[in-house]
């Protein structure tokens, strides 16, 4: 009984997601950065995805959503800073695009110019906590979060000292 009804939502689940056309750019263009820096970054408007100065990192992490730590084995096409694009590119349609779409387009677009290929994975990273001690304030390794049964956990739970020192 309980297989047929997680089946029935898993199904109902996969009938339900729209098919909605992903967007895309109707026109976009995409050339080498000459002259000096004036702009850098990348922004929306309306129907316009500007990116002025912009090197191939910074595009992955506005199309991705990342931060720097989140990007490591990049590609040489990622890690060479001196090579900058200015991209000025309009979506398909009428109606602006959300962020969301805007993210999506350019992450299409990277594939497509760009011959970008994306690996995602989780890792784990050591976790540093900032403390007091005798000679000044240093870094120390954190202690891992004690597992709890699922029954008795915090909903919120703080594993560190204050960032004051003690009297």
């Amino acid at each position: 009984m309980v297989r047929a009804i997680l089946l029935g939502l898993l199904a109902s689940a996969v009938f339900a997601q729209s098919t909605a056309p992903v967007r895309t750019f109707e026109v976009a263009s995409v050339k080498p950065h000459e002259g000096p820096m004036l702009r850098l970054g990348v922004s929306t408007a309306g129907l316009r995805l500007t990116a002025d100065c912009s090197n191939v990192l910074m595009l992955v992490k506005f199309a991705y959503n990342l931060k720097n730590f989140q990007v490591t084995g990049a590609a040489p096409l990622l890690k060479d800073d001196n090579t900058r694009w200015d991209i000025v590119a309009k979506a398909a349609g009428d109606a602006a695009p959300t962020a969301a779409e805007f993210r999506q387009m350019l992450q299409s677009l990277l594939a497509e110019r760009f011959q970008l290929q994306v690996h995602r994975e989780m890792r784990e990273m050591p976790v540093y906590r900032w403390r007091w001690a005798k000679t000044g304030r240093n870094f120390i390794k954190a202690i891992p979060m004690p597992t709890l049964p699922r029954s008795t956990a915090p909903k919120t739970a703080i594993w560190s000292s204050p960032c004051r020192r003690q009297p």
